[in-house]
């Protein structure tokens, strides 16, 4: 795995992508955890 791409939801009319390197993965457990800052309000 190199990447994984996540879906945003930012609300009713608005669906967006983000894709997430391996370098900003810190850890993956039950959840997972990003070494990255997604702006929610773009």
């Amino acid at each position: 795995m190199t990447k994984i791409i996540i879906d945003l939801d930012k609300g009713i009319f608005s669906r967006e992508k983000e894709e997430i390197i391996l370098d900003e993965v810190e850890k993956i457990k039950n959840v997972i955890l990003l070494n990255k800052t997604v702006d929610m309000y773009k």
